[in-house]
């Protein structure tokens, strides 16, 4: 079936009907025994200690959990700066530190991977141009390694407008190319019609708001609704 999306979205962007979608595939698993979602948190937190570590209990008869340890940085904001994150292009680890070192250099200098890199950069640097009098973005991505992947990864800083808060920032930084698609109407039209299932929670902003409108948000990736 995902092979079979993968060809409609070819066909698709030949068309341009869009430049870039991203589509999710669902994976059921089913033990015998419950899980710990307690044990579950542990291992990520240990496991994944860079990452946004989140557990969200849902009170009902079925007794969900929404668990994760998501890698992205959606938005974060206090004292009238905002920081954001452009984390897509990937690559894995090398099983020793040299071929771990070659593996990143040639992530750096992928072309394709580069500009599937520039074009979250691009998005993000614009949105948040709209919402500060000034950002501050690096020229060149940097690696950002988790133990089982790394990333290309461009922060960028900015001061916002007056009157300007967090819900400001998520409404228009979500969702990113990096887990949408671009343009983001036609891209999110393309993952309503070419993905077989309800997202749900997956891959949307998860965090905090004060009453001040301050907060951070992360990009719910690699997680479980237990």
């Amino acid at each position: 079936t995902y092979i079979h999306l993968e060809s409609m979205k070819a066909v698709e962007i030949e068309k341009k009907t869009y430049s870039k979608v991203v589509l999710a595939t669902k994976i059921k698993v089913q033990t015998e025994q419950a899980f710990s979602t307690t044990y579950i948190l542990e291992s990520l937190v240990n496991d994944y200690p860079n990452c946004y570590i989140f557990k969200l209990d849902l009170g009902s008869e079925n007794d969900y959990t929404w668990l994760g340890a998501s890698p992205e940085l959606l938005v974060n904001f206090s004292n009238g700066i905002v920081h954001a994150s452009s984390l897509a292009s990937s690559a894995p680890r090398g099983e020793n530190p040299t071929e771990d070192i070659k593996l990143g250099q040639e992530l750096l200098t992928n072309q394709k991977e580069l500009l599937e890199h520039d074009l979250v950069v691009q998005t993000t640097q614009e949105t948040l141009e709209r919402l500060c009098t000034y950002i501050e973005v690096p020229q060149q991505p940097e690696l950002l390694k988790m133990p089982n992947i790394q990333h290309l990864h461009t922060p960028i800083t900015g001061t916002a407008k007056e009157n300007v808060d967090l819900l400001d920032f998520l409404q228009n930084l979500h969702p990113t190319p990096a887990v949408g698609g671009w343009p983001k109407e036609e891209a999110i039209d393309a993952i309503r019609r070419l993905e077989n299932f309800d997202r749900g929670w997956y891959a949307g902003p998860i965090g905090w708001v004060n009453y001040d409108g301050e907060g951070e948000f992360a990009v719910a990736l690699r997680s479980a609704l237990v």
